[in-house]
């Protein structure tokens, strides 16, 4: 009995039965109306599944389903109500994406059954979402890893993206940050088949030639058909497509239909680009300014806002160190390039080591010999609380 169930009603009388009713069997939570329901969901985000009547003063339950959605989109909702009009049932069914619909008087075990179906859906989310955030996104970690050593600086670009991505994922209400995050780290695939020449522009800020942006656009649609074979990655796959349409679109009622994840990394894959910092200033931001009309302007400020001189943790909680590649450790960020010593590149500054690439190094080392020592930061000795980059 882990999960939490929330009633919500503007009947005292009921909500006291239900909880005297149901107080063995599931943990209760009971509100008087909307407002409070609202207010317990933000307290608890163990509850699982909210039974809400419809008919309430100030707000209303098809109203209270809607800010349950938006705030725990997650949850299972349940309508108990006694208005049981057929439009009722439909607007709280395409409003409220309610699980079940109930009428007064509901016999007690009937709506217990409702509830531990409710349950069990709340778990099938939650263990798709596990599926999805740590077995699915590790397994492309690892791949992401690997092809690291095939473009460097692309992958180097990718670990900064993912940095302003936990910054301004929840300034901009993104709530599936792991769709993003994956989006981050599979873009720079895209950009295996870009020719030197245009990577030369990317950097300086420069204007594409048309036919230059159809090469950056058919290297996102080859990407994308690749990931859209992947199982529940489609979504994802979308997004990368989807990134540098505005170079093609430069309409922003058009722009604003693209996802919203989209619209964010085609102005951190841009700030990537100008950038080989993590921390940006208001300069990088200029050199975007010819692009203007291919961003969306409000996501563009409040990447600005929030990015422009923000203090990151490697500042004020990681120690730069110099060490052999043998000595390496997964969660150490490279503060140089690591090359071989006939000064091929393996892995890029700014790059978030792993467990996959440091064995990958350590096989190149015996083949092909590397003199020197690497520098790196890591997190310093007296910072527990400090949170690891990855």
């Amino acid at each position: 009995m882990t999960e939490k169930l929330l009633i919500i009603d503007d009947d005292v009388n009921l909500l006291s039965g239900l909880k005297r009713q149901y107080h063995k069997r599931f943990n209760v939570l009971t509100a008087e109306g909307g407002a409070q329901g609202l207010e317990l969901l933000k307290e608890n985000p163990d509850i699982g599944v909210v039974v809400t009547d419809m008919r309430m003063p100030e707000m209303d339950g098809l109203e209270t389903l809607k800010h349950i959605r938006e705030i725990s989109p997650d949850v299972v909702r349940i309508m108990l109500t006694g208005n049981a009009d057929q439009q009722t049932a439909i607007d709280a069914v395409n409003e409220g994406a309610i699980f079940r619909f109930y009428c007064k008087p509901c016999e007690a075990d009937v709506l217990a059954k409702g509830i531990d179906a409710g349950f069990e859906q709340f778990r099938l989310i939650h263990a798709e979402r596990e599926l999805l955030e740590n077995t699915l996104s590790g397994t492309v970690k690892v791949l992401v890893d690997l092809l690291a050593f095939s473009n460097p600086e692309a992958f180097a670009r990718s670990s900064h993206i993912k940095e302003w991505c936990e910054i301004l994922a929840p300034e901009l209400g993104i709530k599936q940050k792991w769709v993003l995050k994956l989006s981050a780290m599979l873009l720079p695939l895209c950009d295996l088949i870009i020719p030197q020449e245009m990577m030369v522009k990317l950097k300086s800020g420069e204007f594409l030639k048309p036919e230059e942006e159809a090469i950056l656009q058919q290297g996102a649609q080859t990407v994308h058909d690749m990931i859209k074979q992947i199982p529940r990655l489609e979504k994802i796959a979308e997004i990368i497509t989807q990134v540098r349409q505005p170079l093609k679109v430069k309409n922003p009622e058009e722009i604003a239909k693209l996802p919203l994840e989209a619209r964010l990394l085609h102005v951190l894959e841009d700030l990537s680009w100008v950038s080989s910092e993590l921390m940006l200033s208001s300069r990088e931001f200029d050199k975007l300014r010819v692009h203007l009309d291919t961003y969306d302007k409000t996501v563009y400020e409040a990447v600005r806002t929030h990015l422009v001189n923000h203090e990151f943790a490697l500042q004020d909680h990681y120690e730069g160190r110099r060490v052999p590649i043998n000595h390496l450790v997964a969660g150490q960020i490279l503060l140089s390039d690591i090359l071989t010593d006939d000064n091929r590149k393996l892995l890029s500054r700014g790059v978030i080591l792993s467990k996959v690439q440091i064995e990958k190094l350590k096989m190149i080392a015996k083949r092909s010999p590397m003199t020197g020592l690497v520098s790196v930061a890591e997190l310093k000795r007296y910072s527990p609380s400090m949170r690891k980059l990855s």
